[in-house]
């Protein structure tokens, strides 16, 4: 699955004669595929930390569940659409590598020892002025890592100031989000004039 960084974030599944669900407050952000170039660069070693703890939030979350002290009131939940089954395998390693898991290891908010298997959820969270949100797959700190990648600067400034310690729940916060039906065939021309109708809605 590939989108461009930046772009509208869509729903593919809900394409119904010809239309197909776009929300213009969610930005894509690492959606890569060995197809097509992306951005390569380097990062701050503070930030990319920070990409790993939230990851691992989804397995604090599942791991606080199994021991019976989960609260959601209190929990941060930036992961959504988890997929059942064989997960996602990154493109970018040509194959070559199947299951993909990093360790926990120099985690502050997750204290447990089960490695995180990437591949099978997204997450969102809100830019550093709240008025949008950025969806990113769990795979990102693999290309992050791995693949040398370097998301936008904005989506950066995103996650160094994305609070892990206070709650959040990111379906809660999308639950009035704005939905558009556009024409699939549209869809090109919206990508590339996204940057002007970003500036509108901010």
């Amino acid at each position: 699955m590939h989108y461009e960084d930046l772009t509208f974030y869509r729903d593919d599944g809900s394409d119904t004669a010809g239309f197909v669900n776009v929300y213009p407050k969610v930005l894509n952000v690492g959606w890569l595929d060995r197809n097509y170039p992306y951005t390569k660069g380097d990062i701050p070693q503070k930030i990319i930390q920070k990409l790993k703890e939230l990851t691992f939030l989804d397995m604090k979350n599942s791991e606080d569940k199994k021991h019976g002290i989960f609260e959601k009131n209190k929990a941060v939940i930036i992961h959504l659409m988890h997929m059942r089954g064989a997960p996602y395998k990154c493109s970018l390693c040509g194959g070559e590598v199947g299951e993909i898991t990093i360790n926990p290891g120099g985690l502050d908010v997750y204290q447990g020892t089960q490695q995180m298997l990437l591949g099978r959820s997204e997450m969102c969270i809100p830019d550093s002025g709240g008025d949008l949100f950025y969806s990113f797959p769990t795979m990102l700190y693999h290309y992050v890592v791995d693949h040398q990648y370097c998301p936008p600067a904005d989506f950066l400034k995103a996650v160094d100031q994305f609070n892990m310690h206070a709650p959040y729940n990111i379906e809660k916060e999308q639950d009035d989000l704005e939905c558009l039906q556009m024409p699939v065939d549209q869809l090109h021309d919206i990508d590339r004039q996204q940057g002007v109708i970003n500036k509108s809605i901010k």
